[in-house]
């Protein structure tokens, strides 16, 4: 009987992290098809690393309606989101660093798009 508790608790761990994978991208590198790749870079085109960013979703008032977990950029400054394709606005989701979004990030579609950061 232990070994069944043991294997369902298991089991709803397994369940419950693939749950919040699909909410947060679970910080996926890898280009694909069907989602939001982001390359952030500075204004001389080089790419940042490690540095978080995520997508926001807001309504027609301009009122936010949900943002996911910030997940920070790869080596090469890239990061993949497999969320639903529809309208976000892309968001730094760091507030301390001496960097910030060059300007308004909005996409629409899945695709590849790359975005600055300039010195505050």
């Amino acid at each position: 009987m232990k070994k069944m508790k043991k294997f369902g608790a298991i089991l709803m761990a397994g369940a419950l992290s693939l749950g919040v994978c699909a909410f947060t991208a679970c910080g996926d590198k890898e280009e694909k098809a069907n989602a939001y790749t982001i390359i952030v870079q500075d204004t001389a085109g080089n790419p940042i690393a490690n540095y978080p960013i995520n997508l926001c979703e807001y309504d027609a008032n301009g009122a936010l309606i949900s943002c996911n977990t910030p997940i920070p950029t790869d080596a090469n400054g890239k990061v993949v989101f497999n969320v639903e394709e529809k309208k976000y606005h892309v968001n730094d989701g760091l507030t301390t660093d001496n960097l910030i979004l060059a300007g308004d990030y909005i996409i629409e579609s899945y695709n590849t798009y790359t975005v600055v950061l300039k010195t505050k």
